[in-house]
């Protein structure tokens, strides 16, 4: 016998606030120039990200080009930008850890104009 005594008290929401996507993380690391972690398969990656876009062949994925600053726990023998598909990436924290964009970027690459979500902005 089921007596119906829900008390159902709320003193507020119940559901807890949305988490921001790794999109969106990722972006508003780029914006203000701080490395994220990530995930990708069973290596940890530091990355210096410097912009989120589709690309013309695959206009349904998000992709990162980022600098990597290590690559499970190994720095690179020189800086250079890898590309990241986002849907690879997990566990994206953003970092306190500021970067100097890297001088090999050029956000005006044909690849980027017009497909960009976010991008670094060039220093003047």
């Amino acid at each position: 016998m089921s007596l119906g005594l829900g008390l159902g008290l709320s003193l507020g929401s119940t559901n807890p606030a949305p988490q921001p996507s790794a999109a969106d993380l990722i972006c508003n690391a780029i914006h203000g120039l701080r490395q994220i972690s990530a995930t990708r398969g069973n290596k940890e990656f530091i990355l210096a990200p410097h912009v989120v876009y589709w690309k013309a062949s695959r206009p349904d994925e998000l992709w990162l080009d980022a600098v990597v600053v290590s690559e499970g726990g190994v720095e690179p023998n020189k800086p250079k930008l890898k590309s990241l598909e986002l849907v690879d990436l997990e566990n994206v924290v953003a970092l306190e850890t500021a970067f100097e964009p890297f001088i090999g970027f050029h956000p005006d690459d044909p690849d980027y104009v017009s497909k960009t979500r976010c991008i670094i902005q060039p220093v003047e």
